[in-house]
């Protein structure tokens, strides 16, 4: 029987997956990972016996993180609240990572359906939020009238996203000037 350690090892693991997949895509190993955190695989499985049980864990923790940053850009203008999405998406790329939801999707014939559907959703509620913060900012006379706004946020969305691979391949790269341009392109 193992020994209590004081640490959250299931907590530590899910971070060290999420890290791996943000970098590596899903790729890694169980032995990869205990390598990383010190301990045996075994011990590993004993918080999440397959691989997609890790994966589907790590996806609905880092979407909780990011849907909790969000609900907090509730104030300010519409300007305020796309530049600070701006910011808390590429986030990331300052550790040299990728969304994790977006690095999922080029390994999206390796992850579970579930994972998939919870990946979907994932952007539908990001390309939601982007679209009611364009047409609140229209109704505020704070963003162009003529925009679509649900246009608008598929193109910044996709913006974001290939921003973080942009940063992958050239770390010199501004990753927020491309949607923070977008936003400025939208303003009155």
């Amino acid at each position: 029987m193992a020994r209590p350690t004081g640490r959250n090892l299931r907590a530590e693991l899910i971070q060290e997956a999420t890290i791996a997949m943000q970098t590596e895509g899903t790729s890694f190993s169980f032995n990869q990972l205990a390598k990383r955190l010190g301990v045996r695989a075994p011990s590993l499985h004993h918080h999440f016996r397959r691989k997609d049980d890790l994966i589907a864990a790590a996806v609905t923790d880092y979407i909780a993180g990011f849907e909790t940053t969000v609900a907090t850009l509730s104030t300010g203008s519409a300007i305020e609240r796309l530049n600070a999405y701006v910011t808390a998406f590429t986030a990331p790329a300052r550790d040299g990572r990728f969304c994790l939801c977006g690095a999922l999707t080029a390994d999206w014939e390796d992850t579970a359906p579930p994972v998939r559907k919870r990946i979907a959703a994932f952007f539908d509620d990001q390309l939601v939020w982007v679209q009611a913060t364009v047409e609140r900012g229209q109704v505020d006379g704070e963003l162009r009238s003529d925009l679509a706004a649900r246009d608008f946020a598929h193109g910044f969305v996709a913006a974001l996203e290939g921003a973080l691979l942009l940063a992958r391949v050239s770390p010199d790269v501004e990753v927020a000037a491309g949607p923070l341009t977008l936003v400025q392109m939208a303003a009155r």
